[in-house]
Parts: structure tokens; sequence; C-alpha cells
């Protein structure tokens, strides 16, 4: 969370995420797009990946090829345009990490988080679950926002503000 923070990207609460497994990964990527349909978000996935996920009665919003096919809706595109909150593509094979590569840059250029193996994908989706509903925020005046957080929350937040080190590098104690 710290690096996402510091980066200044989140984990998305809304919007649709990007799933292009490799094929060892798909069972457990069936878990991850349930919790995904769980959480309200939508899913665009590569037409494999599509496939292996409606086969098991998930539906996949948008369909899109693969970058090394060079034609159509892919990724890359759909990340710049700025429909993709999230990003989980486990590369195999020379072409996949191609495409991988060219996704992972495209997320990063345009602050869309991302993960590359399906144990990071399930553990923000946790966490995504986790800032579902835990706090509140509302405009109190000009530059203010009142946020109010679920008691569970506001420790782990202030634990994780006084580990974050400052502009020095330095850590609160």
């Amino acid at each position: 969370f710290k690096a996402e923070l510091a980066s200044s990207t989140l984990l998305p609460t809304s919007g649709t995420v990007f799933l292009s497994l490799a094929d060892g990964d798909k069972p457990a990527g069936l878990v991850l797009a349930r919790r995904l349909r769980e959480l309200g978000l939508g899913i665009a996935a590569t037409v494999g990946t599509a496939d292996f996920l409606q086969s098991f009665g998930i539906i996949v919003d948008q369909v899109v090829g693969k970058i090394s096919d060079g034609h159509g809706i892919n990724a890359v595109k759909l990340i710049e345009s700025g429909e993709i909150a999230f990003v989980v593509n486990t590369p195999q094979g020379r072409g996949g990490r191609t495409d991988g590569e060219q996704i992972r840059k495209a997320a990063n250029t345009h602050r869309v988080s991302s993960v590359t193996t399906v144990e990071g994908a399930l553990a923000a989706v946790q966490g995504m679950a986790e800032m579902d509903g835990v706090a509140n925020a509302e405009v109190a005046g000009p530059g203010f926002i009142n946020i109010r957080l679920k008691p569970q929350v506001f420790g782990a937040v202030l634990r994780a503000a006084l580990l974050m080190p400052d502009d020095f590098g330095r850590v609160a104690r």
C-alpha cells in the first residue's frame, strides 16, 4: 500500500479491471473474477481469458485482442483512454512478455495500478474489499475534505502514516 500511495496510484473501488491470465493462472483467476464482480467492478479480458471465465458463467464486459495481434481494441488503448482502473497481467511465453511489458508501461504512464501475479491480484482484491465502505468523505469548505473512517480502519491508517518516511527519509517514532 505504501508503494501504491507513494506512486499516487491506488486500488480502485469502481471501474473496469483488465485481466490477461497465463493458462496456469486461469483457475485462480475464477476466484479473482468472482471477487471483482462482488465488488461491483467490470471486467475486460483478452480472448483466451474471457473464454475461460465465460465458460464458468462469469460475465466479461469487454473482450479485447492481444497487442501482438496488431489490430482492434487492446489493453493499451483501453488504459490510454482511461477505461481501465486496474490491470492484472500474468505473462506467459515470449509474446505474453512483450504484450505484458507494453501493458505495464501504459499502466505506469497513466497511473493505473497493475500486478503480474495471481497472488498479488488476490491480495489487491482483498484490499479493495477492505476499502469498500471504510470511509465517508465530504467537502468541508475550500480546500478541505472531512473523512470519517470506520473505527477498525483508523488504527491501520494511523500505523501506515507513522511508518511512511517524510521528505527527508525519516520515519515517525
